[in-house]
Parts: structure tokens; sequence; C-alpha cells
């Protein structure tokens, strides 16, 4: 089995559309299957913006980019242009491109100044997809030039969703030889909800614990989810440096749900660990007064990154 079929977010990542859990405003939007104009799709963490964004690309000549890794200008100038401007051997002068630019909204002022240049150009021959967490961070200079998808979703649209929700959490345990209380299951996706990403990564952890039947008094002690930064914040061995680029790694534009679990699940983890009760209550006010900047800022990671340095020193104080 591969590395990448042992996340189980990719191993039960959607490959059609018709497999995507979505509004359905959204659905119809792309289930001609032609893409007559730019998208940009914005919205939560866990929504599906990235498997859609993949999936109505596949069929294409297109090229991924993961702005959250790769955003030197250099990138724009020259991979995103080239690739654009080349011509396809097998396709010909008039195969449409598709341009994937994933967790757009973690690029810099420069990086969209260019893309704006790049998408003018190319508007003839490519269509660019780009997802992002957060709106506010896209200028509306760039806004304009793409039909501009909510996936976020009012509550009337929720109920429809939970159920499918429920569908693909109970599909994924049959797979995986799970046994969940319906009441379990239900408390889990209600939890995580509207972030199926989430729900899923969940679900992984109690697996690797060895739980594969999993009752209420298992969702109430479980801390595994983010165990692993648990564990960087407490090592008093190691650097800041090692914990901010751990967290980097695998928390960037996931900001709300790190900080929940901060919140929450490291609490039960540090008293499960015996921590100093003074200690606790400190690191609960520290979280709530960052998760309340966090409302207010860019960059969010940011923000995470100066509570995840508070913590650890109160931590190891």
């Amino acid at each position: 089995m591969s590395i990448k079929n042992n996340i189980w977010v990719e191993k039960y990542r959607p490959s059609t559309l018709e497999d995507l859990i979505i509004p359905e405003r959204v659905y119809k939007k792309f289930e001609g299957g032609k893409l007559n104009n730019h998208v940009l799709l914005h919205g939560s963490p866990g929504l599906g913006k990235t498997s859609l964004g993949k999936i109505i690309s596949k069929d294409a000549v297109s090229l991924e980019i993961n702005c959250s890794l790769d955003t030197s200008v250099d990138s724009v100038r020259t991979k995103i242009t080239e690739f654009c401007s080349n011509i396809s051997i097998l396709h010909g002068k008039k195969a449409q491109k598709v341009v994937l630019l994933d967790e757009f909204d973690g690029v810099s002022e420069q990086y969209m100044k260019a893309m704006r240049a790049v998408i003018e150009t190319f508007a003839g021959t490519t269509r660019f997809i780009a997802t992002c967490n957060y709106i506010q961070k896209i200028p509306d200079n760039i806004q304009s030039r793409f039909d501009v998808i909510n996936f976020d979703f009012p509550k009337e649209e929720e109920r429809d969703l939970m159920k499918k929700y429920l569908i693909r959490f109970n599909q994924i345990c049959k797979k995986e030889g799970m046994t969940v209380e319906p009441k379990v299951m239900g408390a889990i996706v209600k939890k995580h909800f509207p972030d199926l990403r989430s729900t899923i990564t969940f679900l992984q952890g109690m697996y690797e614990e060895g739980k594969k039947t999993i009752t209420l008094e298992d969702l109430k002690s479980f801390t595994g989810e983010n165990k692993e930064l648990f564990e960087h914040l407490i090592n008093s061995g190691e650097s800041f440096i090692d914990l901010y680029t751990f967290a980097y790694k695998n928390y960037v534009n996931n900001e709300d749900n790190v900080f929940a679990s901060l919140g929450k699940d490291f609490i039960d983890f540090l008293i499960g660990k015996g921590a100093e009760s003074n200690k606790i209550g400190n690191i609960i006010v520290e979280v709530a007064d960052y998760t309340y900047k966090s409302n207010f800022v860019i960059d969010k990671f940011v923000t995470l990154s100066a509570c995840l340095q508070k913590i650890k020193k109160i931590v190891n104080e």
C-alpha cells in the first residue's frame, strides 16, 4: 500500500463529481463537465474545494500548484507561464489548459500581481481554478476575474449534507472493519461538521490507537487527533523552531480547528498527564485570547505560532 493510501483523507478522496458531498447549487454549476470561466472556490477547511478542483481539471491538460508550498513569484514567471505558453504535442494548439492554484490565499501581493497578468494573457487558452479558505485575502481585482463560489452553506443546506456525511462515515467504518455506535457516529460528525476531512482524520486517529469499536466513553477520552502536536508542546528538549516547522507543515490553513483542539482536547491531554492546575488555567486564558485575536488578522498562522510558543513556555516553566 502506498504512503498516500495510508492517509485516509487521500485514500477516500472522491474521484468523481458524483462522489463529492457538496451543496446542490455548487454541483449544478459543474455537472455538465465544461469549464466556461475561471473559478475561485472559497470556504472553510475540509469542505471539498481541492477535491472539486482536481475532479474538474483531471480530463484537461492541467498543472496543479500548491500555493502554500510553492510561493515564489518565479514560479509564476516560469512554471505557470511556460505551461500556458507551450503547445501540447498530443492535444494541439487549441486544447484548453487548466491551472489549479490550491490554497491561493497563501501567496504574496507580488505573486497575486504576477498571476493577474498571466490570467489576462492566457484567458483564451487557459482556465484557472483557485481554492482558498479566506476570501478576504484575495484582492478585488483578482476576484473580479473569477466566478467566485462560496462553499460555506446556510442552515437550510445543513440537514441534507449532514445525512450524506453520516453515510460516508458509515461506509468508511465498514471498509476499515470498525464498529461505531449510532449515537457516537452522530456525535463525531456533529463535532467536526462541516469539515469532512477533519472527521475522517479523527476516525483514523481512533483506528491507529487500536479502537475498532468506538463507544461514547472512547469519544470522551480520546485526544489523538492532534496528539503529535500536543507531544511537541510538552517536549522540553525541543526548540520552538522544531515546533514551528512541524506546525507549518501540518496545520497552515487549518488554524481554526487547531485553536478549537487546543482549547478542549489539549486540556484533556494535559489533565491525563497530571499537569498542574495553574498551568492549565494559564493555557486556557492564552488560547482564548489568541483565538479571539485570530479573527482580526490576515495571516492566522502567525497568530497560531505565537499561541503555540506561549503554551510551550507555560508548559515548560
